[in-house]
Order: structure tokens, then C-alpha cells, then sequence
């Protein structure tokens, strides 16, 4: 099955930019694209951002207070979300995930540590890209205890 093979991510300026191409997935010429952020523990949540495709190649953006949910915003210092990031082609519904799978490092998640940044008000979240054990690519936006 094919997936969406993350090579940048680029989480600065109130963003987060991910670049990559698409891997053994076929007819993508003049196929459209949108990138899908869904709720781990709630995955009828579901956030679309435009996804740019070329020869295969993907880069997509998204503004990171999107990730903050009203849930969110009421909880309690210490809540955390977590974001799981698909690519899903328009035409048929056909969704990949996007991770990291084509290389040879191990332990991705402890070996690639995106930047946090601080959204809200009074910055009250922090917002930080990550891996997850299997390779895929997850958004964490959280309320700090300390905030």
C-alpha cells in the first residue's frame, strides 16, 4: 500500500509546512489533493488543507491555531491532542498516510525532534511535529502545566 513519504517539515512562523512525495500510489497525474489532520481520540475531527502535488512531489501548510479546539481551549493545563496527518485524493477518497519509512534510521521518534511552537493569547499551547514508533507523522498541540 502506498503512503506519503514526509522528506521536510518545516514548523516555524505560526505554520507547519510538510514536503514530500508520494509513494507507490498510481494515476496521480492531475489528480487533486488535500491533506487531512484527523483527531487521534477523536477521529470524526477533521481538519483539510490544500495540498500543492507536482510529478508526485506534495508540499502542503497549515496555520497552527487551527490545531486548537474549543475542547482544547476549556481543558485543563496538562490536556494534549494529538493529530494524525493523511493525504486524501479527491477523485476516489483514497487516503495515505504520511511518514518517514524510506530510509534506514531507527527509532524516528526519538532520533527527529521538530521545534515547538507557542500559540493562543497568552501562548498558552505548544504545537511540535513528531514521529510516531511506526514511522507515521502526528501533530501534538497541548496545554502545558505550566503554561
Amino acid at each position: 500500500m502506498g503512503h506519503a513519504e514526509v522528506e521536510r517539515v518545516w514548523p516555524r512562523d505560526g505554520r507547519i509546512r510538510i514536503e514530500g512525495r508520494l509513494h507507490e500510489v498510481t494515476g496521480t497525474a492531475g489528480d487533486r489533493w488535500t491533506a487531512e489532520l484527523r483527531g487521534r481520540r477523536d477521529p470524526n475531527r477533521v481538519l483539510r488543507f490544500p495540498v500543492r502535488v507536482t510529478a508526485g512531489a506534495f508540499d502542503f501548510a497549515f496555520p497552527i491555531t487551527e490545531l486548537i479546539t474549543p475542547r482544547l481551549r476549556a481543558a485543563a493545563p496538562g490536556t494534549r491532542q494529538v493529530w494524525d496527518v493523511f493525504l486524501v485524493r479527491e477523485r476516489d477518497g483514497l487516503r495515505v498516510r504520511a511518514g518517514r519509512h524510506l530510509d534506514d534510521i531507527a527509532n524516528r521518534a526519538e532520533v527527529f525532534v521538530y521545534p515547538a511552537q507557542r500559540a493562543g493569547e497568552n501562548d498558552e499551547f505548544v504545537i511540535r511535529p513528531f514521529y510516531t514508533p511506526d514511522d507515521h507523522l502526528s501533530v501534538r498541540c497541548g496545554k502545558p502545566q505550566s503554561a
